[in-house]
């Protein structure tokens, strides 16, 4: 028979040469079939649900949190709110108070109880005022003194008689009233930023230069005499006792307040200050909350997110190195077969 030699040991068209090709077909299939099973059965660690829901993903929202929404925040926070007043603007108010009541029509009874009221602050109605804070001064037992702008420059004759002249040109006021009202706002003025200063006392240095000040004014005992009481409400915050001892420890030993009977508007505001002021005079309260960042450490939140935000994006910088690595091993095999 044809094909066959004469010991029969060998099939027409099939030689050792074609065996060997054949052997490493198979070999080269065997290999790409371990190395998909191998990688399906053994995924990279960081794959990409783990690199963008374990590093992007929380990186991401961090930087957005630390450096988009907490100045955002910040911004919003430290602008003046609704029914809020600045430093001039309760000083304005507290004028325009007093010049009322200073008429010489207004019950005395009604004088005594607007002027020594706090800030003019009646029993129910809330003090509330947003204050610019240039430095923050340690106190012995470890709060903080804050000191506003503008409270260390105040002219006070210069806020009165530019209170009286305009005043004067809506109608003329009367010698006897402009006299006491300057008196009158001289002494009450006075005695209301010294309690400023003191109900500006925190537990903690502010995080950001812009505080709020809002508290509701309550009755409690007045200091001085029955006809010029002084600090007549207080916080609602501060108990009555406490109150108590920072009357005690404020109220200056002397006042006095002159006017100049001549063409020039000169007031003279005297005083002699109350002595042994400790900081353990100045009572705690809740009324003062600082404008600002709601994260503790914005700056820190953020460069960590930057951080993971990077090292995800390296991780899925190698992922896909490695994917496209193997698909060109992958790709040589087939194109070495052809």
């Amino acid at each position: 028979m044809k094909g066959v030699s004469a010991g029969g040991g060998q099939v027409d068209g099939v030689g050792p040469q074609e065996s060997r090709r054949t052997a490493q077909w198979f070999a080269r299939l065997a290999r790409r079939d371990a190395v998909v099973v191998g990688f399906a059965r053994n995924p990279a660690p960081h794959d990409l649900w783990s690199v963008r829901f374990g590093l992007s993903v929380p990186g991401l929202v961090l930087i957005l949190l630390g450096g988009v929404f907490n100045p955002l925040i910040s911004a919003s926070t430290a602008v003046q709110q609704d029914g809020e007043l600045d430093l001039d603007g309760l000083i304005d108010e507290r004028l325009a108070q007093l010049w009322d009541v200073a008429h010489p029509g207004v019950p005395e009874s009604t004088l005594v109880t607007h002027s020594g009221a706090t800030f003019g602050r009646l029993n129910g109605e809330e003090l509330h005022v947003r204050l610019d804070i240039v430095s923050a001064t340690p106190l012995e037992d470890g709060r903080y003194q804050l000191h506003p702008e503008g409270l260390d420059d105040l002219r006070l004759d210069e806020r009165i008689f530019a209170h009286v002249a305009k005043e004067g040109d809506a109608g003329g006021p009367e010698a006897d009233h402009v006299q006491r009202f300057v008196l009158l706002a001289g002494r009450s003025l006075l005695l209301d930023l010294i309690a400023l200063e003191a109900l500006l006392v925190t537990d903690e240095r502010p995080s950001s230069s812009v505080i709020h000040l809002r508290t509701a004014m309550v009755d409690t005992a007045a200091s001085g005499s029955v006809t010029a009481p002084a600090w007549g409400t207080r916080p609602a915050s501060i108990d009555a006792g406490s109150w108590s001892v920072l009357q005690d420890a404020l109220l200056p030993q002397r006042i006095a307040v002159s006017l100049c009977d001549c063409d020039l508007d000169l007031l003279d505001v005297r005083f002699v200050a109350a002595s042994g002021l400790q900081s353990s005079d100045l009572p705690s309260h809740d009324g003062i909350t600082s404008a600002g960042s709601f994260l503790g450490m914005p700056g820190f939140v953020t460069l960590l997110g930057v951080i993971m935000l990077g090292a995800g994006a390296r991780l899925e910088h190698r992922r896909r190195s490695e994917a496209e690595r193997l698909a060109e091993r992958m790709l040589g095999d087939l194109h070495s077969w052809d």
